[in-house]
């Protein structure tokens, strides 16, 4: 299949990606009145909250993104390669 270079809107992984982090923001780093570092014990703060947010914040969302994939090809196709909703 021939489609644009990163396209967006044949790239589920980039809503993935925002849900993520929106939820990670929300859920644990502004819940715990967190604030940005590089340390290491920092870093593993950060890394466990995404794991928790990853296994306990997203539900079903990734097999939902996967699943649409067959829709999001179809409006690909549809605006000749242009802009679609997605």
């Amino acid at each position: 299949m021939i489609w644009p270079a990163n396209s967006p809107d044949l790239n589920p992984i980039e809503h993935l990606w925002h849900a993520l982090k929106i939820r990670f923001h929300r859920e644990f780093f502004e819940a715990r009145n967190l604030t940005a570092s590089r340390a290491e014990a920092a870093l593993n703060t950060y890394m466990a909250g995404l794991v928790w947010v990853w296994n306990t914040q997203l539900g079903d969302l990734p097999q939902r993104l996967v699943a649409s994939m067959p829709d999001r090809v179809a409006e690909v196709i549809k605006a000749k390669g242009g802009h679609t909703h997605y």
